[in-house]
């Protein structure tokens, strides 16, 4: 395909450039000026991009954070060990002592203790978990005595995340909550 010149060869420079990336030939032939616009003008609207998606992305997830339950909304997730299970055999001790702590959300932790403070009644704080959209799932297999109730969302959006939390209890002879621990972690790209 034959170029019309204009504006110093501008047409022709391009289709060069564009052909030469492919190929990894010398650029030499392009002046700095004209490498430099166009370089500028590449940046300029990939800035542009990125800040549009994200500002999109922000927001979608400002909106999917005001559906999540209210024990979860504006929480931050831990980092460490994801389960209040006891280990189930010596590795699994090991694995647990190596990273050192558990991976609990500070605010769903404080908001469980603030709602259903040892000596709480069981009944109900199945009750508020279950009206908030968890699930009961069975108790841990090396102590029974610890509870379980799970919650899961899915991502929504241009930049989607999925949500998952775990809500941990221990209860005694009579149903009563030992202690809470509350899990969560959001995933995605």
């Amino acid at each position: 395909m034959k170029c019309s010149k204009f504006h110093h060869g501008t047409c022709c420079r391009s289709r060069k450039l564009l052909r030469c990336l492919g190929t990894g030939k010398s650029l030499s032939f392009v002046r700095p000026r004209l490498m430099t616009h166009h370089f500028h003008s590449l940046c300029i609207v990939f800035i542009v991009t990125v800040a549009c998606l994200f500002l999109v992305g922000c927001n979608e997830s400002d909106q999917q954070t005001t559906t999540l339950p209210p024990l979860l909304q504006k929480t931050k997730a831990g980092g460490g060990w994801d389960s209040a299970c006891p280990p189930r055999n010596e590795k699994e001790r090991k694995m647990i002592e190596m990273v050192g702590r558990l991976a609990v959300s500070p605010e769903v932790e404080q908001r469980l203790r603030d709602e259903f403070p040892p000596g709480s009644s069981d009944d109900r704080l199945v009750a508020v978990l279950t009206a908030q959209g968890f699930k009961l799932i069975e108790p841990c297999e090396t102590d029974q005595t610890i509870q379980r109730a799970s919650f899961f969302q899915k991502g929504t959006g241009i930049i989607p995340y999925d949500v998952n939390a775990t809500v941990y209890w221990k209860i005694d002879n009579q149903r009563r909550v030992i202690w809470t621990k509350g899990f969560l972690s959001y995933s995605g790209l």
